[in-house]
């Protein structure tokens, strides 16, 4: 609509994840070179995040186009998905030919088709955009296809690519043993402020925009960026509006009244506060939950320390009776000394006149005895 009007060869702001239009800020430099860097050392597991519209397609677009080797490459975009049917899509993107649709079958066939790429000097690399939202039996599913390599290398590198939620999700004790192969990980923040006009400028600069000077004034790109906090799509998506308005109003300069303009009938502060209060319903949930699991955990603790306090009464009664046992055996071997010796002192005072054995009686205190009948 607006092209000829501002002398483009083409929009400058779609929003496809076009690699031509990759503006290489410096957070998109350092995610790049951590690709580059998780692909050519043969690295199995690669997790890039970035919140929603920072660049992660295109940047995995542009990578893949600028590396040097031959690689073949399964997109994966759709994940909401069982595993079975994952594994059919991950073989049907590689253009593997299957008999059935078993998943031994399956296995085997993608299994073959990885190895022969690799004695035939190719990489396989398996993008999966938007891993936020794959089930976790569906993430184990991607564990399992990291089993598929020999004793050098793997025969099948994983890009997993998706919102911050994705590191959340691989924070689950559930998915240890899939978080514990990660090589590379990269989080993909949005533009600064002073890269606002920068990629502006290059994505004009792509579609042939001839004159010199600048198309968006700099109050508008500071507007721009107070509105959108740098995330690239939403600066797009700005700037691509404001280029109709300009062209309906036949503005040659977009300056920052027409951006607020666009703004206010776009609703982006609706939807920015939107999004900020979901993001403080989840942190409200998550802490509500944290309150509960503490609740809980308190309970379990007050449980066993009652069920310690009963062992501990049940100990102490079993060593009470244990006590009065062995006062019962010793007051019994009391009296069993006693009776002995009463009945050696009997026998002692048995050959004595009964006077002579009463005095003796008296002066050691003993009862004395009874009259005994001599033998």
């Amino acid at each position: 609509m607006y092209e000829k009007f501002y002398d483009f060869k083409f929009k400058p702001f779609d929003l496809l994840p076009d690699p031509r239009f990759l503006y290489l800020s410096k957070e998109h430099d350092l995610a790049l070179t951590h690709l580059e860097y998780g692909i050519t050392d043969n690295k199995g597991f690669i997790v890039l995040t970035g919140d929603v519209g920072t660049g992660k397609t295109t940047l995995i677009n542009f990578f893949l186009k600028k590396i040097d080797m031959d690689v073949n490459t399964a997109l994966i975009y759709n994940t909401n998905l069982d595993p079975t049917t994952f594994l059919e899509m991950v073989v049907s993107d590689f253009g593997v030919q299957i008999a059935d649709s078993r998943r031994s079958t399956l296995y085997h066939s993608l299994y073959q088709f990885l190895l022969d790429e690799h004695i035939h000097g190719r990489r396989s690399v398996l993008i999966i955009d938007e891993a936020q939202n794959m089930p976790n039996e569906t993430m184990e599913e991607v564990r399992m296809l990291s089993n598929f390599e020999t004793e050098e290398c793997y025969l099948l590198q994983i890009i997993m690519a998706g919102q911050p939620q994705l590191k959340k999700r691989l924070n689950d004790p559930e998915l240890a043993q899939l978080t514990q192969r990660i090589s590379v990980y990269y989080h993909l923040a949005p533009l600064e402020k002073s890269e606002i006009a920068p990629y502006i400028e290059h994505r004009l600069k792509v579609t042939g925009y001839p004159s010199p000077d600048s198309l968006f004034t700099s109050k508008a790109m500071e507007k721009l960026y107070e509105y959108t906090k740098g995330v690239p799509r939403l600066i797009s998506s700005v700037c691509d509006t404001a280029l109709v308005y300009g062209y309906a109003d036949e503005i040659k300069t977009i300056d920052s009244d027409l951006i607020e303009k666009v703004i206010k009938n776009r609703g982006i502060d609706a939807g920015i506060q939107q999004e900020e209060k979901e993001e403080k319903k989840v942190s409200t949930d998550e802490q509500t939950y944290q309150i509960s699991n503490l609740d809980e955990r308190i309970t379990r603790i007050e449980h066993r320390l009652s069920q310690l306090e009963n062992m501990k009464n049940q100990h102490a009664f079993s060593k009470l009776i244990e006590w009065l046992k062995e006062a019962q055996e010793e007051n019994r071997t009391l009296q069993k000394k006693h009776n002995g010796l009463l009945l050696r002192y009997k026998m002692m005072n048995m050959g004595k006149p009964q006077k002579e054995a009463q005095i003796e009686n008296k002066d050691m205190a003993v009862v004395p005895l009874k009259k005994m009948s001599q033998p």
